[in-house]
């Protein structure tokens, strides 16, 4: 009876270390997005506001940007 039990504790456990893994992943695959994003909305304001220094400054800080 105890070996039966140490078995299903060792399943449990492996299932938590896949689920944490999983979210993990999806963690940093949304991290990988947002930073394209990111990336994609300066280079669009940089392109649109080349000669508006002021203006980027002015949008960062209202946004909490640096």
């Amino acid at each position: 009876m105890k070996k039966k039990e140490v078995m299903k504790k060792k399943k449990t456990k492996k299932k938590k270390t896949r689920k944490k893994e999983v979210k993990r992943k999806a963690h940093l695959e949304a991290q990988a997005v947002a930073r394209s994003v990111r990336q994609q909305v300066v280079e669009e304001l940089e392109i649109q506001w080349l000669d508006k220094p002021d203006l980027i400054e002015i949008w960062f800080k209202t946004r909490g940007g640096s």
